[in-house]
């Protein structure tokens, strides 16, 4: 079903850009005619070409409101189909494996869940085989309290290889690396398939569109040490930096501190062996 729903949506856009574009170009030829027409009737042409434009416009706008309208309609019926599901990444995966098995061991030592199997409805690897990493494994719980359990309890797994992560819709996941690329990882989360932000004003905000988004990074450029506004393409390249890099970089004050306490006690050293 979320196959076909992206399919027919992706196939009404193309069809509006096909329209666009035959159109753009109709009145290209139109206005080029306009140049070469009889000075008597040029008026007249003018003001039909006027109305047609404007009417060719706002059956556009129309229709771009109604292709958001139903891609948002698409993308809440898509997360409301996702609100028992929990990935789980991070496991190591094996031709032999029995991921269940694997899924009701976590749950029961990490977790201290108690018959887990009837807790559980579908488990299984997500997506194609990859030689360089391992799969998410998609959890369906059987009911939303097991599910919002499991999600509420997730730093059980802190300090091991393993993660959880919710199961969002292709738009909220682009707009949650979006997201995150902009305000940092630690910024940012998901609760319910809802994208959470800690504004650098401290304040909470919640959103799902990109145009949500928007908004809000234009309130809040990106900054640097300094304080200094970042373009999107240079808070990509510190992103995309060694964590190592990183710190060699932007050293933390504890660590300034330090360096100068021990320069400090070096030269008085020195100026009691002279």
């Amino acid at each position: 079903m979320e196959t076909s729903n992206h399919s027919e949506l992706e196939q009404v856009q193309m069809t509006q850009k096909q329209l666009e574009k035959s159109l753009a170009d109709r009145m290209a030829n139109f206005e080029k005619r306009l140049t070469i027409t009889p000075a008597a009737e040029v008026s007249q042409l003018r003001e039909e070409y006027s109305d047609f434009k404007n009417i060719v416009h706002s059956i556009f706008l129309l229709l771009k409101q109604q292709i958001h309208n139903l891609s948002s309609k698409i993308d809440s019926i898509e997360m409301r189909t996702r609100r028992k599901v929990l990935l789980f990444n991070g496991i190591q995966e094996d031709s032999n494996e029995n991921i269940s098995n694997t899924i009701c061991s976590i749950l029961t030592d990490q977790f201290d869940f108690t018959d887990v199997s009837s807790h559980i409805k579908v488990c299984h690897r997500l997506g194609a085989t990859k030689l360089d990493r391992a799969r998410p494994v998609l959890v369906r719980f059987n009911s939303t309290d097991a599910r919002t359990t499991v999600w509420n309890k997730k730093t059980a797994l802190k300090g091991s290889p393993i993660s959880i992560s919710e199961f969002l819709t292709r738009a909220r996941q682009e707009v949650f690396m979006a997201t995150r690329l902009h305000f940092g990882m630690r910024r940012c989360w998901t609760m319910d398939g809802v994208i959470c932000v800690r504004t650098p004003a401290g304040d909470r905000v919640k959103f799902t569109t990109a145009a949500e988004l928007a908004v809000l990074t234009k309130r809040f450029p990106a900054v640097d040490a300094d304080n200094k506004r970042v373009s999107p393409e240079e808070n990509k390249q510190r992103t995309d930096q060694p964590r190592s890099s990183l710190l060699q970089t932007q050293p933390s004050k504890k660590t300034a501190t330090i360096a100068a306490k021990n320069m400090t006690r070096r030269q008085m050293q020195a100026g009691k062996s002279k």
